[in-house]
């Protein structure tokens, strides 16, 4: 029988708040861990750079890492590796994302004279083992986390690998987010440029009860590639006997409505938020100022074990594709910022009818002479595609 997994709260505080966590003789104290790991970027034993004065100038004198400080370190990560392993499936969202925090604060306090590759810049004679031993430790926290993705999800930033393509960086990152959720989630919780090193188009929107939220490069990209194959379906459909317009009227009418990269607009979301979205990108100064490589990562197939990223590059590749680009170039990281708030008027929510919306698409399902639609017809035709590739029989599912 499995040993069960037993967590101590103290009940005299809302929400509860765990004590410790136990699991046979493995036993966590949250407090001592929790402050421990607190203080850890702030341990007086921790490495560092200083600029001294001297007779000649000024010169960089290291302090190396004192065994003290490098023990409390190593106890920290294995208590954070028994959580994720042990505990974590078993906790509360809330729980989890202040682990994942405290996993945050470990990365901080590894932030060492340990750049062991720049032979101009002093650094710790344990400089190599050390960061070897915290990739292994942050590689095997994000294996636990995510035992069942083939290939893993990235739910922790590590160092880059030397030997890659250095190219990008997603400049800041939260530990338990996966890449897009670092934009895409309230006030962008991965993206750290400071607000003074934001170019905004039309100024910052800062009113009570606005969040943000960022659309980095390669969701416009996206969004990009969508809007040119809807503008190519919208022109065909427009030479069908089915259209009414002539091409000119629906592809005028297409351009108005359309998403468009340089331009600011604004709208009320299904939530009854006023929405701005406008042009954005970080200074290139800034060290949290996410950063794409130009052109594609691995033109010529080398690389042995490609990324995802590196496997749409290619397709692409062999597809006759450019390579991804800003419509105003990639010299900047552009984004979207989009601000939402709830309306002026008594902060009260515009009511939103959503019966309008429920309807939509239902004049696209055009049946033909056998009774079926396109929209069935394609999905059909989608799942055959899927199975000679030999994707999941789990596409079989029936069209709703």
């Amino acid at each position: 029988m499995d040993t069960p997994i037993i967590v101590v709260h103290d009940w005299n505080v809302k929400p509860p708040a765990p004590l410790k966590y136990i699991n046979g003789s493995n036993e966590l104290d949250f407090g001592k861990i929790y402050k421990a790991l607190r203080l850890l970027p702030d341990h007086p034993g921790r490495g560092r750079i200083e600029l001294v004065s001297t007779a000649d100038g000024q010169k960089l004198r290291l302090k190396e890492c004192d065994p003290k400080f490098l023990e409390t370190f190593w106890d920290c990560a294995a208590n954070l590796i028994d959580y994720f392993a042990e505990f974590a499936a078993y906790d509360s969202p809330i729980m989890q994302s202040v682990w994942f925090h405290l996993l945050d604060r470990l990365q901080d306090a590894g932030k060492l004279p340990h750049n062991f590759w720049q032979p101009d810049t002093p650094t710790c004679s344990h400089a190599l083992e050390f960061l070897t031993h915290l990739d292994e430790c942050l590689k095997l926290i994000n294996d636990v986390i995510v035992p069942d993705l083939r290939p893993k999800g990235n739910f922790i930033s590590t160092r880059p690998n030397l030997t890659a393509n250095p190219g990008y960086s997603f400049g800041g990152f939260k530990a338990g987010l996966n890449p897009w959720q670092q934009f895409f989630n309230k006030n962008s919780p991965g993206f750290t440029v400071p607000v003074a090193d934001r170019v905004y188009q039309q100024g910052v929107v800062q009113e009570e009860g606005t969040s943000q939220r960022h659309v980095p490069q390669g969701g416009l990209a996206i969004i990009q590639g969508h809007t040119e194959r809807a503008r190519a379906f919208a022109a065909k459909l427009a030479r069908t006997e089915m259209s009414d317009r002539s091409e000119a009227e629906v592809l005028s009418e297409f351009n108005q409505h359309c998403l468009k990269t340089g331009e600011t607009f604004g709208y009320t979301s299904l939530k009854g938020q006023d929405t701005l979205v406008q042009d954005m990108y970080p200074a290139r100064r800034s060290e949290h100022t996410p950063r794409r490589y130009a052109g594609l990562g691995d033109p010529s197939g080398f690389v042995t074990k490609p990324s995802l990223n590196l496997l749409d590059e290619q397709v692409g590749l062999h597809k006759g594709t450019d390579a991804p680009a800003h419509p105003n170039g990639d010299a900047d990281f552009r984004m979207w910022t989009v601000s939402s708030r709830l309306p002026q008027e008594d902060h009260a929510k515009k009511e939103i009818d959503h019966n309008k919306y429920s309807d939509m698409f239902d004049e696209y399902h055009t049946d033909d002479a056998d009774g079926e639609g396109w929209v069935e017809r394609a999905l059909k035709a989608s799942r055959e595609a899927q199975h000679q590739l030999g994707r999941p029989r789990a596409l079989d599912a029936e069209v709703p």
